[in-house]
């Protein structure tokens, strides 16, 4: 084999590796700015007159780290939906639930009558608090889970329909049992979290009792 053969497969060598970087690269760049998911308990949020208590998880869309994050950005989680599970420790029963994000409107509308002005259950707006596009950070977003009234034995899960009644009592989310196992999942299109676990406890009529606990993964 002469130079010159050698020099052209030389070159058509190096021409496959620029196809090949060229396809790569890209491909590797978008993969790595992804979304990627995860689920954290959140604060509880409490209210005095009338009382109740409201727990929380929080869904965070992980910033990059390390070298990439000096040029790259994790893309946001378009559109990202949570969805829950509740298990009955008891007798296995479930009930499924919608999380709504705490950051998009109520399913309210706001209605007047003269100088009296109160705020109704408004199905329409349902959807809008079911999706949130989740940009890439370490605060994340919260989702409410549960919600316990003083007096009252049960809890009820958090989906919008909550509302319904007009007192956050929908006996479609009762939850009677003293516990159950939460199980969280957050999805925005394709992507989804890996599973989150956790324990409600809902013992009593006051809603102190009502905790929800992380299970170890």
């Amino acid at each position: 084999m002469d130079c010159s053969e050698t020099l052209g497969l030389l070159g058509a060598g190096l021409g496959i590796v620029g196809v090949v970087l060229a396809l790569a690269v890209p491909a590797f760049v978008e993969w790595s700015r992804r979304p990627c998911l995860r689920i954290e308990k959140a604060d509880d949020a409490n209210s005095p007159d009338p009382y109740w208590r409201i727990v929380h998880v929080r869904v965070i869309n992980e910033p990059l780290s390390g070298r990439l994050s000096r040029v790259l950005l994790r893309n946001s989680a378009a559109g990202c939906r949570v969805s829950m599970e509740f298990k009955s420790k008891s007798d296995g029963k479930t009930v499924t639930a919608r999380g709504k994000w705490s950051a998009q409107p109520e399913p309210l509308a706001i209605i007047g009558y003269g100088e009296q002005v109160g705020r109704v259950y408004d199905p329409e707006k349902i959807p809008m608090g079911l999706t949130l596009d989740l940009s890439a950070s370490e605060d994340g977003e919260t989702v409410a889970v549960a919600i316990k009234h003083n007096n009252d034995a049960a809890a009820y899960a958090y989906d919008p329909e909550v509302y319904a009644p007009g007192n956050l009592r929908n006996p479609e989310f009762e939850l009677a049992d003293e516990l159950y196992e939460v199980t969280v999942v957050a999805q925005a299109g394709e992507i989804k979290s890996p599973s989150r676990r956790f324990l409600l406890h809902n013992a009593g009529t006051s809603p102190r009792e009502l905790q929800l606990e992380p299970l170890k993964t």
